[in-house]
């Protein structure tokens, strides 16, 4: 593939991409950065490293996904420069104000945490155009044109109320993921998605879930990585999801 030039690509078999290829020094790069950014999942899992293997069997996905973010992150990004880039675009873990909107708190004070109430088994929103565990709000979400992730997987960090959700990505349902036996049947509060879900920069998205209890704290927070702009990685408060498009 040419360096630096948009090809269609086809990823698994279903969908086609225009992604600009990583570079050589851009590879290098991602491959020397990547076990910083999964180390720090070790020490889940028992010592297993449950979480770390989940990203290492999703990483050429996710540097498919670099590249394609390499080519639809606006304006043009530049160059993949990692964690720390000083121009270009780099990577880092999914923070709440990438996915949430202003509903689920503003600026610096965004968070995945929130205190769920509602009726058992049934269906509320998850990151939506509302609050985490709000009424399903029809109006989708567009991300900023700053930035996309891929999610691999959820965690949740307080109570697993969650038993099942659905992604809505650029008008097109999921198939529902039923997390409940990953969930609540071991000793980590983890979900391993099947596939993908790649959140492409200033598209569309939201999704649901079904919550078993009545209320309670949770923190469902999303396994996977965001590309973003070197000058957006810097803002403490970033430009939130809106159902605008940007």
């Amino acid at each position: 593939m040419a360096q630096g030039l948009a090809q269609t690509v086809d990823f698994n078999g279903v969908d086609e991409f225009n992604v600009k290829a990583f570079s050589e020094r851009e590879n290098e790069v991602f491959y020397s950065e990547w076990p910083t950014l999964v180390s720090m999942f070790t020490k889940y899992g028992g010592g297993s490293h449950k979480i770390a293997d989940i990203y290492n069997e999703f990483s050429e996905e996710i540097r498919f996904f670099g590249q394609l973010c390499k080519n639809e992150i606006q304006p043009s990004p530049g160059a993949f420069e990692g964690m720390y880039p000083k121009s270009g675009f780099g990577w880092t873990n999914i923070r709440p104000g990438y996915l949430c909107p202003t509903e689920q708190g503003s600026g610096a004070v965004v968070t995945f945490d929130t205190a769920f109430s509602g009726t058992a088994n049934t269906w509320y929103g998850l990151y939506h155009h509302a609050a985490i565990g709000g009424a399903y709000n029809a109006d989708p979400l567009f991300l900023r044109k700053e930035l996309g992730a891929v999610i691999i997987g959820q965690i949740e960090m307080m109570n697993p109320l969650i038993e099942e959700m659905q992604w809505e990505i650029e008008q097109t349902k999921k198939p529902i993921l039923n997390m409940l036996l990953q969930m609540r049947g071991t000793d980590l509060q983890m979900f391993k998605y099947p596939k993908a879900i790649m959140l492409r920069p200033a598209k569309e998205y939201r999704s649901q879930a079904k919550y078993s209890a009545a209320g309670g704290n949770i923190c469902p927070v999303p396994l996977g990585v965001a590309f973003v702009a070197s000058d957006y990685m810097k803002n403490t408060a970033v430009t939130q999801p809106d159902k605008t498009a940007p």
